[in-house]
C-alpha cells in the first residue's frame, strides 16, 4: 500500500513537503505513511486520491489501474 502512496506522489512530481502541505498534514506524517510506519485515515486516503488523481483502490493496492 505505502509504495503506491509514494509512486502516485512521484508521478505527480510532488516533493514530500509539497504534498504534505496540500494534504494539510506534516511532512513526517506523510513520510510515515509512505514508510508503512503509520496508516492514513479514510478521509486522508480520499484526499490523497484526489490530490494525486488516482483511485483509493489504487492507493491501497486493490488495482494497478490509477484511474
Amino acid at each position: 500500500m505505502a509504495k503506491n502512496f509514494k509512486k502516485a506522489r512521484q508521478i505527480n512530481k510532488l516533493k514530500v513537503i509539497e504534498a504534505a502541505d496540500k494534504l494539510g498534514i506534516s511532512q513526517p506524517t506523510l513520510s510515515a505513511w509512505e514508510g508503512e510506519r503509520k496508516s492514513p485515515s479514510i478521509e486522508s486516503l480520499e484526499k490523497m486520491a484526489d490530490l494525486y488523481g488516482v483511485t483509493t483502490d489504487y492507493l491501497v493496492g486493490r488495482t494497478d489501474e490509477r484511474s
